[in-house]
């Protein structure tokens, strides 16, 4: 659905610029996209598609499919939907394993984003605990090796925030994400590495005048302003590099310097 207008000079990040192009899509928007990702089709429209797509997805009848601990049991009425962009976001009720129910996305549930009711998220907090950066993870090699997310996600309805986390669960429960742009897995040095050098990148964005029942943690990695598919491209761009180049240097030349 996208037909490419001109070169564009505006995807940039820690000073790099990446090869992009304005392009203007059949609804009528423009967007700057990657020639990457205009290859390789990964973006085909403006995002108008996507929400139709999803659109669809949301009205499936999933009862009965199960996602980890979780059994889907209804949808949630049209009035008790939570809508994005005037779209229903696909609101079900699930049985836990535990036997509790509760109410989260299609999407967050298939992703792997929620895989209980929190049961699982208190087991394995213990876990989850520990310090970051380049003694700790020397000091704990298994720890820096362990898999995690990292991610793009809406606070509140209102700001962006990138951070990293062994699972997203406990951050939709504490009711600080809803909704997810983006995710991806790797290490948790490679996170954390990627983590730092998109956050010093995005400065300029950095959120102000936030709620006090968001601000209680994380602040600073709240973000408000920048577009949300630009920052995704940095963010996939940056997993590629910190995986071709080591977590160390990757963080030394973007970071550091």
């Amino acid at each position: 659905m996208l037909t490419v207008i001109k070169r564009s000079d505006s995807l940039v990040w820690s000073g790099q610029k990446r090869r992009a192009w304005l392009c203007r899509c059949d609804c009528g928007k423009e967007l700057v996209v990657s020639g990457k990702h205009l290859r390789s089709g990964h973006s085909q429209s403006c995002g108008c598609r996507s929400a139709e797509v999803t659109r669809q997805t949301y009205l499936q009848d999933i009862r009965g499919e199960r996602y980890g601990r979780l059994v889907a049991i209804r949808r949630m009425p049209d009035e008790q939907q939570r809508l994005r962009n005037g779209y229903a976001k696909g609101d079900w009720e699930w049985l836990c394993d535990c036997g509790k129910t509760h109410i989260a996305t299609i999407a967050s549930v298939r992703t792997g984003h929620i895989r209980s009711c929190g049961c699982l998220g208190l087991e394995t907090r213990p876990l989850n605990f520990h310090n970051e950066g380049h003694r700790e993870y020397s000091d704990d090699p298994e720890y820096a090796n362990r898999e995690s997310f990292i991610y793009l996600v809406e606070i509140g309805s209102q700001f962006e925030k990138i951070g990293i986390a062994f699972d997203l669960e406990q951050r939709f429960y504490k009711g600080e994400v809803t909704d997810v742009w983006w995710t991806n897995s790797m290490s948790r040095a490679e996170c954390w590495s990627v983590d730092q050098a998109a956050l010093k990148a995005t400065q300029e964005y950095q959120a102000t005048d936030i709620p006090k029942d968001l601000s209680r943690d994380g602040f600073t990695e709240f973000r408000f302003g920048k577009q949300i598919d630009e920052t995704i491209e940095m963010l996939e761009e940056m997993c590629e590099e910190v995986q071709r180049m080591g977590w160390r240097e990757f963080y030394d030349k973007y970071v550091l310097e």
